[in-house]
């Protein structure tokens, strides 16, 4: 069981890793790509780490997963807040400071269940929960690409 445990802990930090990697290299035609970069690259590198060296709880590895979900929380308020103010964002997904915010609090929830260490290694919602990123993205490049090739008639 302790093997099956770590196991699934690893797993969920190497799809996360996947997701924040890929995150972070889509960021690089965006106008403000380092802070975008740096804010899905760095909890990427901590996945990895976290991945890596499961069974090692690093004092060092929480305090930086606090300071990225702190990052990342305030670039979701900020996101929140511009696509609040902008008059065309009308739907959630509609524009561009939305998604950052939701991405911005992919971010914050990874890093809160990695500063929670010990408390969130044990379950295999956190291997539910890593996917649930791809699979929607996923989902959105799928849907975009039907919308692109698929011409009306009329």
């Amino acid at each position: 069981m302790e093997r099956r445990k770590y196991g699934i802990w690893r797993l969920s930090n190497g799809i996360t890793a996947v997701f924040f990697l890929l995150a972070a290299l889509v960021q690089l035609n965006d106008p403000d790509a380092p802070v975008w970069f740096a804010a899905y690259a760095g909890p990427s590198t901590l996945c990895v780490w976290e991945a890596w060296d499961a069974h090692a709880h690093n004092r060092r590895r929480r305090f930086m997963a606090a300071g990225f979900g702190m990052f990342a929380a305030a670039l979701a308020l900020q996101s929140i807040w511009l696509a609040w103010q902008l008059p065309g964002c009308r739907s959630f997904m509609g524009c561009e400071e939305s998604r950052e915010a939701l991405g911005a609090s992919m971010v914050f929830s990874w890093m809160w269940l990695l500063w929670c260490g010990e408390a969130t290694e044990k379950s295999l919602w956190c291997l539910v929960i890593s996917l649930v990123p791809l699979i929607l993205w996923a989902a959105l490049i799928i849907a975009d690409t039907r919308a692109y090739l698929c011409i009306p008639l009329v």
